[in-house]
């Protein structure tokens, strides 16, 4: 179970209103975290899944209907609340490319979105990883609009005021003359304005590798 336990126990220990289930691929997951939230005395917590993984995606209407339709699952436990669709990964399991414009995951924003509505599931849309183009952001919330969700993810954007009468313009900052992300399992980085975590980087390995030896 990797980490499962130990996660489960630390939020145990928290004031956390919930958690999320990133990648869930087996409706089993669920009954288990549900059963270990139970056990800790938080069964009143709410569960939000991440469909983000091939399989998560091509069955999301069996994950997100568990606990929605009846049945020994939804007496055991209490259905997630919410999910998102993590295109990210997504596209990294079936070893496709991101590309600005955004089609090639058209197809599982399309599919998470209905599968969340017939299970009465709150659906949230992708994460825009362009932290700092608002323009992006703006259109991407619009489609996912469009397509029916009810809200869009956000990554964390860097923190300054905007100008007021009082208040100069911000200048931008310079970039350092050799900038070295970060980005594994244990956090992420930023190349060019653009979020960059492990899924980011297994992508660049696998085109890199793809290259003809110099």
């Amino acid at each position: 179970m990797g980490w499962f336990l130990d996660d489960v126990a630390a939020v145990a220990q928290t004031r956390a209103d919930g958690v999320v289930l990133p990648k869930p691929e087996r409706t089993i997951e669920l009954v288990e975290l549900r059963s270990q939230l139970n056990a800790r005395g938080h069964d009143d917590a709410v569960i939000v899944g991440g469909l983000e993984s091939a399989a998560g995606v091509a069955d999301a209407r069996s994950l997100l209907s568990a606990g929605a339709t009846g049945g020994l699952v939804a007496a055991y436990v209490a259905a997630y609340v919410a999910a998102y669709v993590g295109v990210e990964d997504c596209i990294a399991d079936l070893g496709g490319r991101r590309t600005a414009a955004g089609s090639e995951v058209l197809y599982a924003r399309s599919r998470v979105v209905p599968a969340a509505s017939l299970a009465a599931v709150a659906a949230l849309d992708e994460v825009v990883t362009a932290v700092r183009d608002d323009d992006a952001f703006r259109r991407d919330a619009a489609q996912g609009r469009d397509l029916g969700y009810l809200a869009s993810c956000a990554s964390t954007r860097p923190r300054w005021r905007w100008p007021t009468r009082r208040s100069p313009r911000p200048r931008p900052r310079p970039s350092p003359p050799t900038p070295v992300p970060v980005a594994s399992e244990q956090g992420d980085g930023m190349v060019d304005g653009e979020m960059v975590d492990d899924v980011h980087v297994r992508m660049a390995q696998v085109t890199l590798g793809r290259a003809p030896p110099p």
